[in-house]
């Protein structure tokens, strides 16, 4: 005969109907008290992403080609590194997904606009198919190469996990001096090709391929007052 401080009541299962702290009262009828009253209670948790940049949560992030990409193009084509638009530079910047909640949470693709990890000149680099444990995070690798034709424009990384879709907006800064050393070393490559000079029609198009993106980043100045701000 088994003593009665042996008897194992259960399992008891706890399904939250809300995130917090819930309470209710076990009631254990029985022939020496009659009733028993047990109190138990249970947390509603869930995970909770965020993305950081430096240890500090961002809503968005950015990425400015300035002077210091402009010097890098400069330096490509005086060192003859540079071909095509294939030679632009790559710029990379690194963010990092946190899982702030209570619960673990499944990642399965990171991505931009809907699409797959490399796409509208992007690049994804980390943050595959993984559990992130409640408090841990895993960095991500933003690369991009411009076509040298935008000025500022948004794009959006696609977290898909357990949680659903995160979509972080991503605005791209392209000042004036990057543009134009972009441009200059588009044109000076395609006049290069082959040791020839660009026939008339090319050179003409190379020549709008050149004042096109510069009036756009002029109208793109006068809608928008603020000024580009760094990675953040």
């Amino acid at each position: 005969t088994r003593r009665s401080s042996d008897l194992r009541i259960g399992p008891i299962r706890f399904r939250p109907l809300s995130l917090g702290e819930s309470h209710a009262v076990l009631y254990i009828y029985n022939n020496l008290t009659v009733l028993e009253a047990v109190d138990v209670s249970g947390d509603g948790a869930t995970g909770n992403l965020t993305v950081e940049v430096d240890g500090r949560p961002r809503a968005s992030l950015s990425m400015v080609l300035a002077d210091e990409f402009a010097a890098r193009v400069k330096s490509d084509v005086e060192a003859g590194a540079f071909f095509s638009r294939a030679s632009l530079p790559w710029v990379q910047r690194t963010f990092h997904i946190m899982n702030s909640g209570r619960m673990p949470v499944a990642i399965y693709n990171v991505g931009v606009n809907g699409a797959q990890r490399q796409a509208y000149g992007f690049n994804v680099v980390g943050a595959s198919e993984m559990l992130l444990q409640p408090g841990d995070s895993v960095p991500v690798h933003l690369k991009y190469q411009s076509d040298a034709v935008g000025v500022n424009f948004t794009r959006h990384v696609h977290i898909v996990s357990s949680l659903g879709l995160l979509k972080v907006p991503v605005r791209v800064i392209i000042q004036p001096m990057a543009l134009k050393a972009m441009q200059r070393a588009l044109a000076a490559a395609g006049m290069a090709q082959n040791g020839r000079v660009l026939p008339l029609g090319a050179a003409l198009f190379v020549a709008v391929l050149v004042t096109i993106p510069l009036i756009n980043l002029v109208r793109s100045a006068a809608k928008d007052d603020d000024k580009p701000m760094a990675w953040k």
